[in-house]
């Protein structure tokens, strides 16, 4: 970054929870027509893939223009590059959180220069031994059973294996804490565990001392 500063190294003014509202408030929108939606005319671009042009709109909503990561949002692989250069944490399937961003990369289209398939959010992370991730997509055909036959959003079940390509954990706000660099602490014991006794939870000895002496 040539010592300037990243506007996008702070932490983001919303919540995971704010985006995943807006996602599933969306689920069953489908298109127009081929790739014309509401989410494709309030970006100012239909007619085009829109499946990260959905992810922006999530955000938006939440209340942060995600166009301040790059002018060419609507293409994953710009989507994706210009997440990473911004800091956000990479996370496995397993590790993953509500909220995440998830891209994928088809095998028909390994090899393209330059190019992922599709992107989305988590909604459920693969549990330790699962081979499956619950997600929120927009530009995606419909799950079976669904009664729609048009592309639109959907919650998708997708398979934990390499046609991830790649998760990725912006910097949302968290009741006041950082999820870029979120503790230990924070995942284990619930936030009405005062502090004192996550302390002497970890640290069982230290409670022979507790009285001051």
């Amino acid at each position: 970054m040539n010592g300037e500063a990243n506007p996008m190294s702070q932490l983001l003014p919303i919540t995971a929870q704010g985006v995943m509202s807006a996602a599933k408030q969306s689920i069953g929108i489908t298109e127009s027509a081929p790739n014309v939606t509401e989410f494709g005319a309030r970006f100012g671009k239909n007619g085009v893939s829109w499946c990260a042009i959905f992810v922006w709109d999530c955000f938006k909503n939440a209340g942060f223009d995600l166009k301040t990561l790059t002018s060419e949002l609507a293409s994953c692989w710009e989507f994706h590059h210009a997440a990473v250069n911004a800091g956000w944490k990479k996370v496995t399937p397993t590790t993953a959180s509500s909220g995440d961003v998830i891209f994928f990369l088809w095998p028909q289209d390994k090899g393209i220069p330059k190019h992922l398939s599709h992107v989305g959010l988590v909604d459920e992370p693969a549990g330790k031994n699962s081979k499956k991730i619950m997600t929120i997509e927009g530009n995606t055909p419909p799950p079976p059973g669904s009664k729609s036959k048009a592309e639109g959003v959907y919650r998708k079940e997708r398979a934990n294996n390499d046609t991830v390509y790649a998760i990725l954990r912006p910097p949302y706000k968290q009741d006041g804490t950082d999820s870029r660099t979120e503790s230990n602490e924070t995942s284990v014991y619930p936030a009405s565990v005062p502090l004192i006794f996550r302390f002497v939870l970890r640290n069982p000895m230290a409670s022979l001392n507790l009285s001051g002496d």
